[in-house]
């Protein structure tokens, strides 16, 4: 089985209880071919679902979802189609490789948090907390800026504010100063 995970949002928030159930159709890379044909995708809630199906594990598909398949306007329409892809299947696992963020812009590395990959449910959750909860951007020399956890309290991590030369950001003009939590 390979599974497909989305978060879809409107206006930026999380989609969730919509009045039209999102739909997934999904074609072989190689063919083109309908593997499944247009139909309803699981909420798990706060904006994330869900779509199980049969793959072969030689096979790479294309995904493409439709959060407002009636196009009632449920959801903008930057916002109205996700896509993706899958292949490989090996067990519920996906690789990611993230990105290398430059030294001089963080002193944080963020492959070394997560160890250079991440399930797929974990990957989305960090994605929600970096959009949607509370983010502190305190002054020095240089600046820092704090993540925190659901629980608003617990810090998931702390960035150095450095600019492109690499020197401290002592200012942080334009960054909310204590953002909460997305309500």
């Amino acid at each position: 089985m390979a599974r497909v995970l989305a978060f879809i949002s409107t206006q930026g928030a999380p989609l969730v209880g919509p009045a039209t159930t999102p739909q997934i159709q999904i074609r072989r890379a190689d063919t083109g071919a309908v593997a499944v044909a247009w139909t309803d995708v699981d909420e798990l809630g706060d904006g994330l679902f869900a779509f199980e199906f049969t793959a072969a594990p030689s096979l790479e598909y294309a995904y493409l979802i439709d959060a407002d398949p009636l196009a009632a306007g449920q959801v903008s329409a930057p916002e109205r189609y996700s896509w993706g892809g899958v292949s490989g299947i090996q067990d519920q696992a996906i690789e990611v490789t993230l990105p290398a963020i430059p030294a001089q812009v963080w002193e944080v590395d963020l492959t070394a948090m997560t160890g250079g990959f991440v399930t797929a449910g974990e990957q989305l959750n960090a994605v929600r907390q970096f959009g949607f909860n509370r983010l502190d951007a305190s002054p020095g020399s240089p600046g820092a800026l704090s993540l925190y956890l659901d629980d608003g309290s617990t810090v998931r991590v702390t960035y150095t504010l450095r600019d492109h030369t690499a020197a401290g950001v002592v200012g942080v003009a334009g960054v909310p100063a204590l953002r909460g939590a997305a309500a």
